[in-house]
């Protein structure tokens, strides 16, 4: 896979056939830091924290946004209408370079879910309130893109189109010179492709704005590539580094748009990776194409359940209608082979985290824990994968990985990190209770980590039997 790092490094090496691309400015609207400072202080709890899914939240009843006043606000605040014009939060505002632009042509993604009655509603919104200085366009009205792409070639005014990511596949706009991400994108081929609709060369097109509500969306963009071929695992001061390398990497600050600088990168790539979503419960680790063998099909588990949530139906008071809860039963679901195999594959690479625990870091990469040699633990002869326990016997993994349905190289590196861990709190009785109080553990209903049960469990043994 060639990659925007491939692109620029080849650029850097004076390579004839990739000059000319634009350069990738990456805006960060960094609210999660500011949301977590404000939330201690008022003692939120992460449920109340805001998202770009509530922001986006849709009234079924009224076909308007629940935070309608609050969208409309926002608009005028990122797309400087009247008094925001010259607002520092504006998207061309003081410290963004999209101001020198006489043309801004953009597109805006939001969160899925009644995507269709929210674009369309969306676009109405964004040429109300900036009395139709910005042209809108959404990607479920029909021929709304080939309406976008005729406005652009014919008028020489500001645009925009409103999708969501799924929608941008093959669509190009030689226009585009910036995209607003007001959502979270976990896959990184995704995300690819998307911010590659801005990415294409042209005259004179030496740079491209890419504004980001969630920071993670945004390292992730660059990130994650580096880590995986990183020969120092979760070296976060090294991806930084290679991050200023290959683009401008901007925060939103009390003042104006500026220049994240080494450190922050550094603190806001321990916070994201590679010991967080990323962890050994993540699906970067399978190939998205992986299918299953014909003698799996029909007899992996499935262990989604049933389940009556209560939820509120809309948010909005007064006039616009009043709050009402439904239940909705979910049923059972019933994933094709295909993805039960790659969820039974990511089971199985998870459970590898408890070879790295019970044989103290002695086992901790792909190799050689298949190789399923036999170890004694507490007193008792165990394989490798009589420990681990895996949904997929170690045969069928060991053919899944030469059949390159998942990544032997990301799943070593936080078997690596686990083993650090591990080590470090082995050393003394600080050291591991400094590690119990610091421990988050991993379950079924998070895509955080690095510890699972196991791991801590055999630490309070350690601490209580410590010299």
């Amino acid at each position: 896979m060639f990659t925007a790092n491939d692109l620029y490094e080849a650029q850097a090496e004076g390579d004839p056939d990739w000059q000319g691309f634009p350069w990738r400015n990456f805006m960060v609207m960094d609210y999660k830091a500011t949301q977590a400072i404000v939330s201690k202080d008022l003692g939120l709890e992460q449920s109340q924290h805001w998202t770009t899914d509530k922001q986006w939240r849709w009234d079924k009843i009224n076909q308007c946004f629940v935070h309608e006043n609050a969208i409309k606000l926002l608009l005028k605040i990122r797309l400087g209408v009247g008094i925001f014009e010259d607002d520092p939060r504006c998207f061309w505002g003081p410290g963004s370079g999209l101001s020198k632009f006489d043309k801004r042509v953009g597109i805006i993604t939001i969160s899925n879910g009644n995507t269709q009655e929210k674009t369309v509603h969306l676009a109405k919104l964004i040429e109300e309130v900036t009395n139709g200085e910005i042209q809108a366009f959404s990607a479920h009205d029909p021929g709304g893109y080939d309406a976008w792409l005729n406005y652009c070639k014919h008028n020489d005014g500001h645009s925009v189109f409103i999708s969501h990511d799924k929608d941008m596949t093959g669509k190009n706009n030689p226009w585009i010179n910036y995209q607003w991400i007001s959502m979270t994108i976990g896959s990184v081929t995704r995300l690819g492709q998307h911010l590659g609709r801005a990415n294409r060369r042209l005259p004179n097109k030496d740079n491209v704005y890419y504004f980001f509500d969630d920071p993670e969306t945004a390292i992730s963009a660059t990130v994650d590539v580096i880590e995986a071929l990183s020969d120092n695992p979760g070296s976060s001061e090294y991806t930084a580094e290679k991050i200023m390398r290959i683009a401008s990497f901007w925060y939103e600050g009390s003042e104006v748009w500026k220049q994240a600088m080494l450190p922050d990168l550094v603190q806001a790539i321990n916070d994201y990776d590679p010991v967080g979503a990323r962890g050994l419960n993540s699906m970067r680790h399978i190939n998205t194409g992986a299918t299953c063998p014909g003698y799996l099909q029909g007899v992996l588990e499935n262990n989604k359940s049933n389940e009556t949530i209560t939820s509120n139906l809309s948010d909005i008071e007064g006039d616009k209608g009043s709050n009402q809860n439904i239940e909705v039963k979910k049923e059972k679901s019933v994933p094709s082979d295909d993805k039960l195999y790659r969820e039974n594959l990511k089971e199985s690479i998870r459970s590898f985290a408890k070879v790295v625990v019970k044989t103290e870091g002695e086992y901790f990469t792909v190799a050689s824990i298949l190789e399923n040699p036999m170890v004694t633990f507490e007193g008792q002869a165990l394989t490798l994968e009589q420990i681990a326990a895996p949904p997929l016997s170690f045969e069928i993994l060991k053919q899944a990985l030469e059949n390159e349905d998942f990544f032997a190289s990301t799943v070593n590196r936080n078997l690596s990190v686990i083993k650090n861990k591990l080590l470090r709190a082995n050393e003394t009785l600080d050291g591991r209770l400094t590690f119990l109080s610091h421990a988050d553990l991993l379950d079924k209903t998070t895509k955080n980590v690095a510890e699972p049960v196991d791991l801590v469990e055999d630490f309070v043994y350690n601490v209580l039997h410590a010299g």
